[in-house]
């Protein structure tokens, strides 16, 4: 049975910030405490697509531009929601993780429940991907070169999603988003604070890629 595949209404506006291009000289990684504020936040964004998801006036995820594929019949699994950014760049979102790509530097996969970019080889989101034990074998960075092409990655997609929010908040309103958190009994901030929060992280991401990389030097 051949996937069931639906397109949304329009495509998003670009959202591309400045992404740090600095080349580290060894094995970056965030500190602890970053971490684990990122993973918090990471699996309450989860819930909140969720949300749009399921939302009473319709699916927000169509609306914001994704195109839906659902599994193959008789295929358990969750429904992969992909959108295509300009500059050649591409999210990819599943009930477990997201993947976000640019046709300059290749892609990462993040599991929902760690913000730990994984390297993959390519830019675009693997086909088929239904349940977590489909995603490819793709590994953490583990040198220099990993680490350049990972992290401008990463911050990326933390963009991304800070501009995801930016607009859910504006065509949706403040009351809508923070009935969302309010059924998350995990919420680590509220509904105004979302955006501001993603941005806030790509930022230190940003920040601490560059002290790493001046004090190898």
């Amino acid at each position: 049975m051949s996937q069931v595949v639906e397109r949304g209404s329009r495509q998003l506006v670009s959202d591309q910030g400045q992404v740090a291009r600095t080349q580290p000289t060894r094995v970056f990684c965030l500190p602890a405490d970053m971490r684990r504020n990122a993973d918090s936040l990471l699996n309450q964004q989860f819930w909140l697509w969720g949300q749009d998801i399921r939302r009473r006036e319709d699916n927000a995820l169509l609306r914001y531009g994704f195109t839906r594929t659902r599994p193959p019949e008789n295929t358990q699994g969750s429904n992969c929601y992909v959108l295509q950014l300009a500059d050649h760049r591409m999210v990819a979102l599943w009930g477990f993780g997201f993947f976000y790509g640019e046709r300059i530097r290749g892609g990462i996969y993040v599991p929902r429940s760690h913000l730990s970019p994984l390297v993959a080889p390519d830019w675009e989101p693997p086909a088929n991907i239904w349940q977590p034990v489909d995603v490819p074998p793709y590994k953490p960075p583990e040198d220099r070169d990993d680490w350049s092409r990972a992290m401008p990655l990463l911050v990326g997609a933390l963009q991304w999603i800070s501009a995801y929010e930016t607009e859910i908040l504006r065509e949706s309103g403040a009351a809508y988003r923070q009935a969302c958190l309010d059924d998350w009994s995990r919420a680590v901030c509220s509904a105004s604070d979302v955006a501001g929060r993603w941005l806030h992280l790509a930022q230190q991401c940003e920040e601490t890629l560059l002290r790493s990389a001046l004090s190898s030097r």
